[in-house]
């Protein structure tokens, strides 16, 4: 493993000399002047450190080499502080972590959740406290295994939610499409409600008009020939 070194010139003059890595400790530099090695003992250091300065408590003579060893570093780790972490920072499946808590009436074993688990091992039911694995999910349905008795507070802790913005098959309409959609591949059209019909022969007509010269035709529905 090589360790990094860092190399200077003492000036008579200067005392602080900028290190190229941010060291853990004074302690964990080996620190040379002119080959001698210096001391960092807290009781008489011939130096010390601040971030990545490095401070002697009397200036190297002019054109004394200086020879920095590196024997640790600043953890370069990047840790948050307490209560710092927000749910916009963590992934979907993390962030949009949930709780439905409702209390049964007697009558019921199915319960709607606010929304939907990724599966059934993502949720973590209880019934006054006592975790529950007598349960199946379906969709956004909990579903018991029993029917709790009246008054029994039922709560399901989803740890990660199914991916989201997904719309149900049949429910995009036309005024959800772009303006300009452009289609690739082979592409079913059913139940088309045809507006301004036009035949081929008519289309190469106003193509061909003077009056639509120079200007972007708009063909909403193609039939015929």
């Amino acid at each position: 493993m090589n360790f990094p070194v860092d190399q200077f010139t003492g000036t008579g003059i200067t005392t602080t000399f900028n290190l190229t890595y941010t060291p853990a400790s004074a302690a964990s530099l080996l620190v040379y002047v002119g080959g001698v090695k210096q001391t960092s003992y807290t009781g008489n250091p011939s130096y010390y450190v601040d971030g990545n300065r490095l401070i002697f408590t009397a200036a190297p003579a002019n054109g004394t080499p200086i020879e920095v060893n590196y024997l640790g570093l600043l953890s370069q780790v990047n840790v948050p502080s307490d209560q710092s972490i927000t749910a916009s920072m963590l992934s979907l499946p993390v962030s949009n972590t949930f709780v439905t808590i409702v209390t049964a009436n007697g009558a019921q074993s199915a319960f709607s959740l606010i929304a939907t688990p990724v599966s059934s091992t993502s949720l973590l039911v209880t019934a006054n406290g006592v975790v529950q694995y007598d349960y199946t999910v379906s969709g956004s349905t909990l579903n018991l295994g029993f029917t709790p008795s009246a008054g029994t507070l039922i709560r399901a802790q989803g740890f990660g939610l199914s991916q989201q913005n997904i719309p149900n098959d049949g429910s995009v309409t036309s005024s959800k499409l772009a303006t300009n959609l452009t289609l690739t591949g082979n592409t079913t059209v059913a139940n088309l409600i045809a507006t301004n019909v036009y035949t081929k022969t008519e289309v190469n007509t106003l193509i061909a008009s003077s009056s639509t010269a120079g200007k972007t035709l708009a063909i909403n529905t193609f039939f015929g020939s």
